[in-house]
């Protein structure tokens, strides 16, 4: 397939949108001041305990999945049972810790030539979505980048209520633009989560690497195959992949 018709780019956003080990490390720094500030070792384990048993859960989630669960309730009821909390002590530490205090940090974080390549794909008269596994639509806007996102999806929400790398999402996605998978690009940074479930969907995809690049590769490798991903490290080449005919 060419880059002509390739229609929308359908994005991650964590570790894609923005580095996320710089967050993290910043969200380091953001718990240590709390210990201090709050002088309270026993807070301190708990939130440390309630955010690495609910992103634990989630992985585990993301295998067993279930149809007949709410994954938005489940997650915290799952998590809540492990740690010994109430459900909506859970929700209070994951809603500040997870959902909340990193986005103040998120414009420093952002994904070098992040907004060059939106500005672009805009300019070549592209779609733009996010889909996460977490809420994307705070992110964006602290980001700077809410208006350019005509898709915000995650799979928490109701009409998709599932994990990647399961394809409810991707296609779902495809069915809010009324367009066909083979048309969108997805850009993850999950070998086995994005790249599996975009190809699941029957899309092209593309998952961003330090270590790896489109340019030299071999024009094969350079076309948006419907099903097929390649691995690259720069959002130039995967834009000019995009807008440009091979």
């Amino acid at each position: 397939m060419s880059s002509h018709q390739i229609a929308a780019v359908l994005m991650d956003v964590d570790g894609t949108l923005y580095y996320q080990s710089l967050l993290r490390a910043f969200m380091v720094w953001e718990l240590v001041g709390h210990l201090i500030h709050r002088r309270s070792f026993r807070r301190f384990g708990i939130i440390v305990r309630v955010i690495r048993e609910f992103r634990k859960v989630r992985e585990e989630v993301r295998i067993k999945k279930s149809e007949h669960k709410v994954l938005e309730d489940w997650q915290y009821e799952m998590t809540a049972e492990r740690v010994g909390l109430s459900i909506e002590q859970v929700k209070a530490i994951i809603e500040e810790w997870i959902f909340i205090r990193p986005l103040k940090y998120l414009g420093i974080c952002k994904r070098k030539g992040l907004v060059k390549a939106i500005e672009e794909l805009e300019r070549a008269g592209k779609q733009i979505g996010a889909y996460s596994d977490y809420p994307v639509t705070d992110k964006l806007k602290a980001m700077g980048l809410y208006e350019s996102f005509s898709v915000q999806l995650s799979a928490t929400d109701p009409k998709v209520n599932a994990f990647k790398p399961d394809p409810r999402g991707f296609l779902f996605a495809c069915e809010l633009w009324g367009l066909a998978p083979a048309q969108v690009v997805y850009v993850g940074d999950r070998l086995a989560v994005d790249a599996v479930g975009a190809v699941e969907a029957g899309m092209p995809c593309v998952v961003m690497s330090l270590r790896s690049s489109l340019k030299g590769s071999g024009s094969s490798e350079k076309r948006l195959v419907p099903g097929h991903y390649w691995t690259s490290n720069s959002l130039t080449e995967i834009v000019n992949a995009v807008t440009k005919p091979v």
